[in-house]
């Protein structure tokens, strides 16, 4: 009961003292991280965040969508599905909080111009003309929502099943997006899960909550035990989204990743209703796909919220020109799996240089999983934005080089595809 009370609190965000949101916050933290959750908590803890804001409401005609995940580095999911939603003619309005190595609506942010706060009337017209429109937490939007998240980042509690849940759903509330697909990245930081179970079990709980608030949903689990594609960086997701969206030829390893995410798109066509089942909607998404028309979401959001096709241009041209650094084993071996961690505390060191930069620095790997790596072979490339005099330092090396395990013997053969889906409607 007291739980309850302190949830209810959150509907009074606003007129709240700073002390009292620290004292609420930390207050439902602790529970949802020490004990068990009913599924009617989780959704009226959902409710609220959302409402601690404005709840942003859209004529009712349109059939809208989303795909989010359960965080994780080195995925285009939340970035490139909603374009392959809204190619479709799926409405997609999206909000997101920062994420590690290029969020969605941190690489949207390299680009130049890029509003991340759009207001209602804003919004509303890139949905209409576009289909899509991002903003990421505000003062009016799910401000308790970005407060808890700040707060269970600080206090290393972001993998707390129970709160993720009630997170994710809470900014589906907020912008009237009534369904979605979830990837639930399966791994070693994973938020709902590091093993197939635990995480199957947790989608069973995502989706009995997103019942009670009359939210369809699809849970897709992916196995995120390795990188699902070649890439970090946020100006290396920007120009891989590109290459994507606009049929461009690229690497196998991307390509593979690619389809996930057509796959995980299908799914959230389908709870949309905009179209009966997977097969058909994977084809809906490949027609649109190749006639152009997700790029072409994409470049008309873009304009949409502050930002241009020569932003774009700009930004591709930056990557293609930065240098680069060979990133080399520590030793001879099969690469067995790439520590995200490490990976995370590299690019952060970097981009924490003064003067301070998001894009300064990302990774493209040069091995796969299961591959015989050797001293005189890199194993991947750093790059370092152009005109910076930054250079990898001995501690930036040095996690570079922790960040790739090799072994002596062969690994187990990884599928960087959908292991399961779990959807209540």
């Amino acid at each position: 009961m007291e739980l309850e009370k302190e949830i209810m609190a959150i509907a009074e965000w606003p007129r709240l003292s700073d002390d009292q949101k620290i004292a609420t916050a930390t207050t439902v933290i602790s529970e949802f991280a020490t004990g068990t959750v009913e599924p009617t908590v989780i959704a009226l803890l959902a409710k609220q965040l959302a409402q601690s804001g404005e709840v942003w409401q859209w004529p009712e005609q349109w059939q809208s969508g989303d795909v989010v995940s359960t965080g994780g580095g080195g995925s285009l999911t939340t970035l490139c599905c909603p374009y392959l939603l809204a190619g479709c003619g799926c409405y997609v309005p999206k909000l997101s909080v920062p994420g590690s190595f290029a969020g969605a609506i941190d690489t949207l942010e390299c680009l130049h111009g890029f509003r991340s706060q759009p207001d209602r009337a804003e919004m509303r017209q890139s949905l209409e003309v576009a289909h899509i429109a991002h903003s990421k937490n505000t003062n009016i939007l799910a401000p308790a929502d970005g407060f808890l998240f700040a707060l269970r980042k600080k206090q290393g509690r972001t993998a707390v099943p129970t709160l993720a849940i009630a997170s994710l759903l809470s900014k589906k509330l907020a912008v009237s997006c009534n369904t979605c697909a979830v990837d639930v990245r399966c791994g070693r930081y994973g938020n709902l899960g590091h093993d197939f179970e635990t995480a199957a079990r947790n989608c069973e709980l995502y989706v009995d909550v997103a019942r009670l608030l009359g939210l369809r949903v699809t849970c897709c689990i992916t196995d995120h035990s390795f990188p699902p594609m070649p890439l970090f960086g946020r100006l290396e997701s920007i120009d891989a989204l590109n290459d994507l969206l606009n049929n461009a030829a690229v690497e196998p390893h991307l390509l593979s990743h690619f389809e996930t995410c057509c796959v995980i798109a299908a799914h959230g066509l389908v709870a949309a209703k905009l179209a009966t089942t997977v097969a058909e909607a994977y084809d809906i998404i490949m027609d649109r796909k190749a006639a152009g028309d997700a790029h072409q979401a994409f470049l008309s959001h873009l304009e949409h919220q502050g930002s241009s096709p020569a932003a774009l241009k700009e930004a591709i041209a930056l990557l293609r020109s930065s240098p680069t650094y060979p990133v080399y084993p520590q030793r001879d071996g099969i690469l067995h799996n790439i520590d995200l961690r490490s990976l995370n505390v590299a690019i952060k060191t970097l981009n924490a240089v003064p003067p301070s930069a998001s894009d300064r620095a990302g990774i493209r790997l040069l091995a796969a999983k299961g591959e015989r790596v050797e001293g005189g072979k890199p194993l991947a490339l750093l790059r370092i934005r152009k005109g910076d005099s930054v250079e990898p330092s001995d501690e930036v090396n040095k996690a570079l080089a922790a960040a790739f395990v090799i072994g002596d013997q062969c690994c187990v053969e990884h599928s960087y595809g959908i292991v399961q889906a779990i959807r209540n409607h």
